[in-house]
């Protein structure tokens, strides 16, 4: 089986849940994709890949967003590559894929059908003619897993609403389900493949209850190298 670990840092949240050719402009921009595909055969890392995405000028780039990812226009500049590339790349990963896993799954993924929306109307991409309905219904009915969704029993933070008064269980980060696992505070999040290999290493302990680390000293080292 083929995993494919991915997570995305972007310029900010949606301002709307409906992601259409008249909405793309209410949800924000990727500015780095990253992913590892994982063989469960061999159990072994068989693509890594890290980008940072250039976005257009007239878009704002808050203060906000660059103190939670560090990534500015001078970074775009020096590292970045057109989302469109980027893209490519990513999508041509899908039709061997088994299963995605991310943290927080359900906006990731809505972040590729927003940036495939997005390439399909920018006018400069000459040789994107459509959107490509068939990639994004694959996307949306592929066989996922969210480590967010799977660990917000174990981790059980409660909260209030404000408006009522209530208490829920509220979503954990990827910092505080991975802190539950693994009792480690990891550093350096918010790097999108930081937060693959954190991801990565949840997913392992909450599906098949191991810790890759132990088992993968390659991994291990990739991680402690990052976090």
């Amino acid at each position: 089986m083929f995993v494919l670990v991915f997570d995305t840092e972007t310029t900010g949240l949606p301002k709307t849940k409906v992601i259409n050719e008249n909405t793309v402009n209410s949800w924000p921009y990727i500015v780095q994709l990253s992913y590892i595909i994982y063989d469960t055969e061999s159990n072994k890392i068989i693509k890594i890949s890290d980008n940072i995405a250039k976005i257009p000028e007239n878009v704002e780039l808050s203060k906000e967003s660059i103190a939670i990812h560090g990534i500015d226009r001078n970074k775009m500049n020096e590292k970045g590559k057109p989302i469109v590339e980027i893209l490519q790349e990513f999508l041509t990963t899908i039709d061997s894929i088994d299963l995605i896993v991310c943290h927080n799954i359900d906006f990731d993924i809505n972040m590729i059908i927003v940036e495939i929306y997005r390439c399909a109307l920018d006018a400069n991409n000459s040789h994107v003619k459509e959107i490509n309905l068939p990639i994004i219904v694959r996307l949306q009915y592929m066989n996922k897993y969210c480590t967010m969704k799977n660990s917000m029993e174990l981790c059980n933070i409660k909260k209030i609403t404000k408006t009522t008064g209530k208490e829920y269980v509220k979503f954990p980060t990827l910092s505080e389900s991975y802190h539950k696992l693994f009792n480690e505070k990891p550093n350096n999040m918010h790097n999108s493949l930081n937060d693959v290999y954190a991801c990565f290493r949840c997913f392992c302990k909450l599906k098949y209850n191991k810790d890759i680390c132990k088992e993968d000293v390659e991994f291990n080292k990739l991680l402690r190298d990052a976090l």
